[in-house]
């Protein structure tokens, strides 16, 4: 589908999730440049990530995330929903002791009539309160970085855009779309930057889930990964590095393997056999941008200088709240 040759002139800086499903929506009715430091999408947190379709179900401390989470889900199925797969035997799980939320509470929060899960024995977790199998589905970033590639190429760019280019990309186009996780802009006084470790494992023996995630505070998950492998994901051990400047340094190999035992040990605890199954594979790292908030809100965040947007999100469904932003400033220009 050819690009607009009318409408407003509109810099979108970053081929991630954000920056892609923008230049997408808004190409048949303007003008659209997307830059990439890279000659293809899909290269930074987009790419490596837990990739997850949300209902909601990991943010039972926040109704934000969790609203967005449900009520964008149909909507990217109805949109993206090639790019998802079914994840058989999805299941959450409450520790006894170490969530931040009892059984009941996260019974409360979400209604089985109304969240449509099924609450089950699985005798294979110690320590365990609640187990229940889920609807949610994995996205495949192979997939949508050919989905994007193919679709957007002609509004493709490759330039790296610092922030001395701003002022000059301001003057040139009616609106610039900062979707480089933050990174362009000075950062608020309660954000950060999070370099994240996934440990990723071969699959030796058939698992008893095809994901497991325990929730309500300092926990972990196992989660499909490309390539037939699945991460391990830890709140607190997969976090290599946090400063409140974006992180340019990967962290060293010696100390993601210290990280990579202390989360193995912690899965153990919950899942005894969990290494009889899996076998080491790698560890891949994505740079991610954070708001500080206990309740672990991960809906959009904006900025606005001008006719300069700087936007991200901690979920993948956010993309549907920027788009709704994005549009109100283009009524307004």
């Amino acid at each position: 589908m050819a690009e607009a040759d009318s409408g407003m002139r509109i810099a979108i800086i970053g081929a991630g999730w954000v920056g892609c499903h923008l230049a997408y929506r808004l190409r048949d009715e303007h003008r659209i440049t997307l830059f990439d430091r890279e000659p293809e999408p899909f290269h930074g947190a987009s790419l490596i990530n837990q990739n997850r379709l949300h209902l909601g179900y990991h943010y039972a401390r926040n109704a934000a995330t969790r609203s967005l989470c449900r009520f964008t889900f149909d909507r990217f199925m109805h949109e993206y929903g090639s790019l998802t797969y079914a994840v058989e035997d999805n299941l959450y799980a409450v520790p006894d002791d170490e969530s931040l939320l009892d059984a009941g509470t996260v019974r409360s929060i979400f209604p089985p009539l109304i969240f449509q899960y099924e609450e089950i024995e699985a005798n294979f977790l110690r320590d365990t309160s609640m187990v229940w199998r889920t609807q949610e589905r994995y996205i495949s970033p192979i997939e949508a970085k050919q989905f994007f590639s193919e679709q957007l190429s002609p509004l493709l760019r490759q330039e790296q855009i610092s922030r001395a280019n701003i002022k000059q990309l301001k003057q040139d186009f009616h609106l610039v779309i900062d979707c480089t996780n933050n990174s362009l802009l000075k950062p608020s006084s309660n954000e950060y930057f999070e370099a994240v470790a996934m440990f990723l494992y071969d699959i030796q023996k058939p698992l008893p889930f095809g994901a497991l995630t325990y929730i309500d505070g300092p926990l972990f998950s196992f989660y499909p990964f490309h390539d037939g492998a699945i991460s391990l994901s830890h709140v607190v051990h997969s976090v290599a590095a946090d400063a409140v400047l974006p992180i340019e340094e990967e962290p060293s190999m010696e100390k993601l393997e210290q990280l990579r035992e202390k989360a193995e040990l912690h899965a153990r605890c919950y899942w005894p056999e969990f290494l009889n199954h899996l076998s080491r594979k790698g560890i891949v790292i994505s740079m991610k941008s954070k708001r500080s908030n206990a309740s672990a809100y991960r809906a959009p965040l904006f900025k606005q200088q001008d006719n300069l947007l700087s936007c991200y999100t901690g979920k993948i469904q956010g993309i549907y709240l920027i788009e709704e932003k994005v549009r109100e400033i283009l009524e307004g220009l």
